[in-house]
């Protein structure tokens, strides 16, 4: 009876833990995309576009991709990617990307999904293509950051930002799931 009970409550911990990691990532994708800036001036972004990049961090949203997004901006293809480049140094397809990249991180290390469950899962609709994005982001492939999730190289990735550090310390010495 004492083990089932001491299951039960492992059971609870590791589920917190994988919420804060949740918790973590989304914040960590504000801190990235949404600089907090105290002065206003002719530079910064548009309303709509920072109301855009709120959007496109749900999930039904980054899941659906660039035509969500061009469906939400409500304007042309090319200024949304103008307003973009200029914003994010980035393209659309870019800025989706790192998105459904990150919360795939959050997947690997979180659950025990399948790969190719978890890439299809974020949007993504081709496992090579998603393999050469995840690599050419973080320099490893999905299976070697759950594989190495308490490896060095994973604990660097996963606490580049303070972020992690603000919310929950005991994930800059290693992420303490499975």
């Amino acid at each position: 009876m004492i083990e089932l009970e001491q299951l039960v409550v492992l059971e609870k911990l590791i589920k917190e833990k994988a919420d804060s990691l949740f918790r973590i990532t989304i914040a960590n994708i504000f801190i990235r995309y949404f600089p907090m800036s105290v002065n206003k001036d002719k530079s910064s972004a548009p309303d709509w576009f920072n109301w855009l990049r709120l959007e496109m961090l749900k999930k039904e949203n980054f899941v659906e991709g660039l035509s969500k997004m061009h469906r939400l901006s409500g304007k042309t293809a090319e200024h949304m990617t103008r307003i973009c480049k200029k914003y994010l140094k980035k393209t659309p397809t870019e800025f989706i990307n790192e998105i459904r990249t990150t919360y795939s991180v959050y997947l690997l290390i979180s659950t025990n999904e399948k790969i190719i469950d978890i890439c299809y899962d974020v949007g993504f609709n081709n496992l090579g293509y998603y393999y050469h994005i995840f690599k050419s982001l973080y320099g490893m492939t999905p299976l070697q950051m759950r594989k190495g999730k308490n490896t060095e190289s994973v604990k660097r990735i996963i606490s580049e930002n303070d972020i992690f550090n603000m919310f929950d310390p005991s994930i800059s010495q290693g992420i303490p799931l499975r």
